[in-house]
C-alpha cells in the first residue's frame, strides 16, 4: 500500500512537512502532470509520479496540503482518483484549504470535519459553501470514517493523528514519546 502527498500549484508545504517526515519510508508525491510544482513558500517539487500513472486501490493514504486546490474542483480525473481511493478504504486527509477537496467531491456531507486556516467559518468566501452539509467542528483535528481534517495550524496534530489511524503506534508508550518529542511536553 501507498501513501501519497498531492502536489497542486501553490500547495502548502509546511502543512504536510511533518506528515511528511513521519512517512517519508512509504511515501510517493503525485501530481496531474510531471512538472515543477511552486509551494505558497515559493519552493519548488517534482512528484514522484501522477495520478494517472497510480492504482487508486493500492493507496492506503492521500495527503491533500492546504493552499486553495478551487482549480481542481472541476478536474474529473481528480475527482474519480480520489472517490476510488476513498471507496477502496483509503485515507483521506486535508489540511486547511485541502479539506475543501474532499468537501467538493462529496465525501464530507454528513461528516464531521474542521478545516481552513484556524477553522470553518463563513469569512472564507471560496471553501466555506463546499461544507454547508458536512458536520463542522471547531477542534484541530477531525476523524470521521477514512476521513482526516485538519485545521491549518494543527500540522503537528494532523501528523500524530495520521499515525494512530495508520496504526504506525506499536504501544501506548511509543505514542505518549512521539507526542512528547513533537510537542516538546515533559513530565516535570
Amino acid at each position: 500500500m501507498k501513501t501519497i502527498l498531492f502536489y497542486y500549484d501553490d500547495f502548502s508545504n509546511f502543512e504536510v512537512a511533518c506528515t511528511a517526515f513521519q512517512f517519508h519510508e512509504s511515501l510517493l508525491t503525485a501530481a496531474m502532470e510531471q512538472r515543477i510544482y511552486t509551494s505558497e513558500e515559493n519552493m519548488r517539487f517534482e512528484p514522484h509520479t501522477t495520478i494517472s500513472e497510480l492504482n487508486p486501490k493500492e493507496v492506503s493514504l492521500l495527503i491533500l496540503p492546504g493552499g486553495n486546490p478551487s482549480n481542481l474542483f472541476g478536474n474529473e480525473e481528480f475527482r474519480a482518483f480520489v472517490l476510488e481511493v476513498s471507496a477502496g478504504g483509503g485515507v483521506i486527509a486535508g489540511i486547511c484549504g485541502g479539506t475543501a477537496i474532499p468537501a467538493a467531491f462529496g465525501l464530507l456531507e454528513g461528516k464531521r470535519c474542521t478545516g481552513g486556516g484556524d477553522g470553518i467559518s463563513e469569512d472564507w468566501d471560496w471553501g466555506y459553501p463546499l461544507f454547508t452539509e458536512s458536520i463542522i467542528c471547531n477542534d484541530p483535528v477531525v476523524t470521521d470514517g477514512n476521513i482526516v481534517t485538519a485545521k491549518g495550524q494543527a500540522f503537528v496534530e494532523l501528523a500524530l493523528e495520521l499515525n494512530s489511524v495508520m496504526g504506525m503506534y506499536k504501544t501506548e508508550e511509543e505514542k505518549l514519546a512521539d507526542i512528547s518529542w513533537w510537542l516538546q511536553k515533559s513530565e516535570r
